[in-house]
């Protein structure tokens, strides 16, 4: 499912909608436990607090991102900024969880992107939102997918229009 794209002042947004047939406690579980996250996206330290901090090392390729915890109001949302390389300020992820027929429904939106590092950002998002649902349910290993994550920025590249 593909996230959307949106043009705000200059800059953009990536927003994502996903159902998870999963308790919606074990989906935030997830998104902030440090283990949980190094199963889906980086390895993580985070200060689970607003104010506190969030450091997602990637390993390859190598990228360590600063940011700053804005809201943390469990099990329904979790929000930080993520500095950019182009930009003066940064962008925000948040994640956004609600109760569904299904399980629960997870809107991740980040916002403030530059057009540079949009198609990147869109794509790599799509690429670890695929393996999130394991992590859920406590699962320790998944694997990037590099070649996935290229051909998926292709993708994103070819939905910008302005």
């Amino acid at each position: 499912m593909d996230g959307a794209i949106t043009a705000v002042k200059g800059r953009y947004e990536v927003r994502f909608e996903r159902v998870f047939p999963r308790q919606i406690e074990a989906v935030f579980a997830a998104l902030t436990i440090p283990e949980r996250l190094e199963a889906w996206l980086a390895k993580t330290k985070i200060e689970p607090r607003a104010g506190g901090a969030i450091v997602l090392d990637f390993s390859d390729p190598p990228y360590r991102m600063r940011g700053h915890v804005r809201r943390f109001e469990p099990p329904t949302l979790f929000e930080f900024t993520w500095p950019e390389t182009d930009a003066p300020e940064p962008s925000v992820v948040r994640f956004e969880l609600a109760p569904h027929p299904e399980g629960c429904e997870l809107t991740l939106t980040q916002t403030f992107i530059s057009r540079g590092d949009l198609p990147n950002v869109a794509a790599g998002w799509h690429e670890h939102l695929e393996r999130l649902a394991i992590a859920a349910d406590g699962v320790s290993i998944t694997h990037w997918n590099r070649r996935r994550e290229a051909s998926l920025a292709d993708h994103y590249r070819a939905m910008i229009t302005d």
